[in-house]
């Protein structure tokens, strides 16, 4: 019987498609013990539990929403990022019940899910762009969720009146309710946002095991637990993270 992992990678992204999290983090695991890297995979649902894991020594790398990064101040050297047909940014949509429009959502409630520890900031950073966009949107107040489809549930049952969501998320409801998603439409896509990069802890990581760890998650394309973790998390390579794709995304 083989040993259990010793260290762990964890992983906070509320945009990611949490429907599918647990059959990643199963495949996961098994494409780690298929390579002996000495890791297990862990998911988590909030920034605090987040910043609570990551205080235990035994954390060794994590996939980490870039918001979050952007913000933090905790010691994490990313190293890489996911990328889709080479893109490694995404865009969200604001979408509201069809027949709404942009104006009529002046004064409103939306939802969004907040990656920031400081949600009170990232939700007026939110509140700013979606006044400076092109939209001209005001929302009365941004609602913010731990998980993208959480969003969504509030829209489709009237507690909010629009969703920041990724496209993924609608996909997810056409196949929860598929009567909902066809009541919904699209208000305003976002700025591109920098995919979640994988960042090493701070110094508890040797030189030699992050080229390693990189190497491992570089050839995940080879093995079929691999595969299916980057189509169950929306990607199909990475790129190694560079500071001026932290800068480039987000902008408005």
């Amino acid at each position: 019987v083989a040993a259990a992992p010793s260290k762990r990678i964890l992983f906070f992204v509320p945009d990611a498609n949490h429907h599918a999290l647990i059959r990643v983090s199963k495949s996961f695991n098994l494409y780690l013990q298929s390579t002996s890297a000495n890791y297990a995979f862990q998911p988590v649902q909030s920034a605090v539990e987040f910043e609570k894991q990551l205080e235990m020594s035994d954390v060794s790398f994590v996939i980490v929403s870039s918001q979050y990064l952007k913000q933090s101040n905790v010691p994490l050297e990313p190293l890489l990022v996911q990328a889709q047909e080479q893109d490694v940014y995404y865009r969200k949509i604001l979408v509201a019940k069809v027949g709404t429009t942009a104006r009529a959502l002046n004064g409103k409630h939306i939802a969004a899910a907040i990656g920031s520890i400081d949600r009170q900031a990232a939700t007026k950073n939110l509140l700013a762009q979606l006044k400076e966009s092109t939209s001209g949107i005001t929302p009365g107040m941004v609602v913010p969720v731990t998980k993208d489809i959480d969003a969504l549930f509030a829209l489709t049952f009237g507690h909010v009146q629009g969703a920041l969501v990724t496209p993924s998320s609608i996909e997810v409801l056409q196949k929860v309710s598929p009567a909902a998603a066809a009541r919904v439409k699209t208000i305003y896509v976002s700025p591109p946002i920098l995919r979640a990069p994988l960042a090493a802890v701070g110094s508890r990581v040797s030189p030699q095991e992050k080229k390693r760890f990189v190497s491992t998650l570089k050839s995940m394309f080879q093995d079929k637990n691999g595969k299916r973790v980057m189509v169950g998390l929306e990607f199909d390579s990475w790129r190694i993270y560079e500071e001026s794709m932290l800068t480039t995304g987000h902008k408005r």
